[in-house]
């Protein structure tokens, strides 16, 4: 049984998460393939945009798994109490971390165009990508440290959800407006869907507060059958 447990529990948390990084690459095939009749130095420079932002996704996904870390560890010792202001304190941290990245992003982004390519026209497609999204990252931060967060405390299949819906909704979006107002109609619908990810944040806020209540409430119910045996009325 230990075992069984074991596995049901690894897969709660494995398979959402794999299949969120599934998402993730396809989205990222797909708008490649919505940047293509736009020209190779498109591509290029949406490519070295993407580059950098998947170093930027790293550390919202750890400072994410580390919150979660210390929620399951407060409730494994029953602190059910603490879920709620610990996971505050984490997108907190975050939000520090992001507001910094973001900033960065968008005021050096003629910098970091420059280095990723050495092309001038592809660093000036990056540059362009940044200049509509960079500062849209700190919301990105956010959602990507609280949906980690809501994949390891039981709420994986919302936060594929979420996480489909955001992808399927940029790409299917912006793949229309781009028809029609090029590349920087793309840009601008993922920026949008960076900022209503604020969406998934409240979700995981509630979802967290939710399971406190839950996990409280259970430890505070009496236990009927260790009663019932104290009093010699058991059988």
């Amino acid at each position: 049984m230990p075992l069984r447990s074991a596995v049901r529990r690894l897969t709660a948390v494995g398979l959402p998460v794999g299949a969120s990084y599934l998402v993730i690459c396809a989205a990222n095939l797909v708008l490649m393939r919505i940047l293509a009749p736009f020209g190779p130095t498109v591509q290029s420079g949406y490519a070295g945009a993407a580059t950098l932002q998947t170093l930027l996704i790293i550390p919202g996904l750890v400072l994410g798994s580390a919150t979660a870390i210390v929620l399951n560890s407060h409730r494994g010792a029953g602190r059910s109490g603490l879920l709620s202001p610990t996971l505050h304190a984490g997108l907190r941290i975050t939000a520090g971390a992001y507001a910094v990245l973001a900033v960065v992003s968008y005021a050096g982004r003629d910098l970091l165009a420059g280095v990723l390519s050495g092309d001038p026209q592809i660093a000036a497609e990056t540059a362009r990508y940044l200049q509509t999204v960079g500062l849209s990252y700190l919301l990105m931060g956010l959602v990507l440290a609280a949906l980690t967060v809501l994949e390891q405390v039981g709420g994986g299949p919302a936060a594929l959800a979420m996480n489909a819906v955001y992808f399927v909704g940029a790409v299917a979006v912006g793949g229309r407006l781009a028809a029609d107002g090029g590349p920087d109609a793309l840009y601008r619908t993922i920026a949008v869907f960076n900022w209503l990810g604020a969406v998934a944040v409240g979700v995981t806020v509630w979802f967290v507060r939710r399971l406190a209540a839950r996990e409280t409430s259970g430890a505070s119910a009496p236990d009927t059958r260790s009663s019932t045996i104290r009093t010699g009325k058991g059988t």
